[in-house]
């Protein structure tokens, strides 16, 4: 699939825009940035793997061009939310785009968003999201019309329930308030709770504070901000894996790179890919060892209370598909695109939103 996207990308002229190639050695000055420090692994796995590998790939072809990076991470010269324009405007040249927090520009990209209890397997959620880059042109229209050019998939493991209270059945839930960052809410609807908008950052001061009773998120992101210290309750409810984003390169920036320079990127993008699969994995596993040292009392949704919750939601990706249709985005090609993808990898959605 990497092959196939890095020669798509080529054979589309992405190497010919006005800037001038240069034939002799050259070295690139290139800023990467985020709005996140590199503790989130995803960001930490570029710093710590894209960047040396791309030099060392550039080395071992002889060292003809280099690269000088200046690295700016933790919203030092971007905040979160500010990504995708600053990359556009060439303000910095590589960043991590989080799509959750650019919906309305980015709506195609929210699809695993709309699609809950599809599958917990992180590895087929961010490598189905890759391939629809390949299968649905549209995609990556979206990041074009943004003036940048895709490197790479980002995701967080599934999203359970982490409450200061027990939960045995649906009914548990009800009237409860639970925070929820942005479109996590839709993950409530049905369930009887209360969904409070809330960023991970503030979960543990609200629930210490009473302002909601529980939240709703990932292992990855729990374990860290030692939530089962408010929250001791980690209901596993596997509402999925997420796509989140990925990083972007300004295409005014990648087309003054030499052909084998871009082809070094979009490879290492590729790698970067599965190798925050990984990483993220074992981050999710470490945080759950670390929950459970710390007392949290583990217990898993009964498969009956789970259907429930299910089949009470409306179809999100129906109304998401038939809003963004509206709009001219062929929404519902890329629903079907992805539930096809993540059944040919084995998974099976508990519901078909599709359908």
């Amino acid at each position: 699939m990497a092959n196939r996207i890095i020669v798509a990308l080529l054979a589309v002229g992405l190497t010919a825009a006005s800037w001038p190639i240069a034939a002799a050695a050259e070295t690139f000055r290139l800023t990467a940035a985020a709005g996140h420090p590199t503790t989130l692994h995803l960001i930490g796995v570029f710093k710590d793997f894209f960047i040396p590998e791309v030099d060392r790939r550039l080395a071992a072809a002889g060292g003809k061009h280099t690269i000088t990076w200046n690295q700016a991470w933790g919203g030092s010269l971007v905040k979160f939310d500010g990504v995708l324009e600053a990359v556009e405007q060439g303000i910095i040249d590589i960043g991590w785009v989080g799509t959750l927090f650019e919906e309305a520009k980015l709506p195609l990209h929210s699809v695993t968003y709309v699609t809950p209890f599809a599958a917990d397997d992180l590895g087929a959620v961010i490598n189905s999201v890759h391939a629809l880059h390949d299968r649905i042109p549209a995609l990556r229209r979206q990041w074009d019309k943004y003036n940048q050019i895709y490197l790479g998939s980002t995701g967080v493991d599934t999203y359970h329930l982490y409450t200061s209270f027990p939960i045995a059945t649906l009914d548990d839930l009800r009237g409860k308030r639970l925070g929820t960052p942005g479109t996590v809410a839709n993950f409530l609807r049905g369930s009887g709770a209360v969904a409070v908008s809330s960023p991970i950052p503030e979960f543990y001061n609200s629930l210490k504070t009473g302002v909601y009773q529980g939240v709703v998120t990932f292992f990855s992101a729990a374990g860290p901000n030692k939530l089962v210290e408010v929250a001791p309750h980690v209901t596993l409810v596997g509402i999925g894996a997420m796509y989140v984003g990925g990083f972007t390169i300004n295409k005014q920036t990648f087309n003054r790179l030499p052909p084998e320079v871009q082809k070094i990127f979009l490879e290492v993008g590729a790698e970067y890919t599965a190798r925050t699969i990984k990483v993220q994995n074992e981050a999710a596993e470490t945080a759950r060892g670390q929950m459970q040292k710390a007392g949290a009392k583990f217990s898993t949704l009964k498969p009956e209370e789970r259907a429930r919750w299910i089949a009470s939601m409306p179809n999100l990706a129906r109304e998401w598909a038939s809003r963004l249709e509206a709009q001219g985005l062929p929404a519902n090609a890329v629903l079907k695109a992805y539930l096809d993808e993540l059944r040919a990898r084995g998974q099976k959605p508990a519901r078909d939103w599709d359908k």
